[in-house]
């Protein structure tokens, strides 16, 4: 069983009610006007990329494990550009680069290799720093085996964000 950190986004936008479209009914279209519906602009395929699903994939929620990812250890700058940890990553690039462009020789290597465990065994705390930053707070830990059960857990002990999910 592991712990997982929940953020969300402020109770405010998590409480807003979601007005439903009225229900049109679609014009039936004769076959000689099929051909006359215009194709998609440029600009409408750009409005529908798909994101990432890793980015908020239980709508407002995000749920962030309390482990120590081994990508992260191995290669941390991938990891928090994956994460989306833009601060970060620049401080991580910039304090690297001042390593080896600093004349320490032998030491510059296990001075680099310092530098990608500190960052490996707190990066999941700079994640949560980065949602906390966007707005994202902590709002509750809850434990599961994997991120579904967690999931669960939550829902099961907070209905209220069942809404946020949806």
């Amino acid at each position: 069983m592991r712990f997982w950190t929940v953020h969300a986004l402020p109770a405010p936008v998590l409480a807003a009610p979601v007005l439903a479209a009225p229900v049109l009914a679609a014009p039936v279209l004769a076959a000689s006007e099929l051909g006359t519906v215009p194709a998609p602009t440029a600009r409408w395929l750009l409005s529908r990329r798909r994101r990432r699903p890793s980015v908020v994939p239980h709508g407002g929620l995000a749920l962030v494990p309390e482990s120590v990812p081994l990508l992260a250890l191995l290669l941390p700058l991938l990891w928090l550009l994956w994460h989306r940890c833009w601060l970060a990553a620049l401080l991580f690039l910039i304090a690297t680069v001042a390593v080896l462009l600093l004349p320490l020789g032998p030491l510059a290597g296990w001075v680099t290799a310092g530098l990608h465990l500190l960052t490996g065994l707190s990066a999941q705390d700079i994640r949560r720093w980065s949602l906390a930053r966007h707005g994202r707070p902590a709002i509750a830990v809850v434990e599961g085996a994997d991120e579904e059960s967690a999931m669960f857990r939550l829902l099961t002990q907070r209905p209220d964000l069942a809404r946020a999910v949806a």
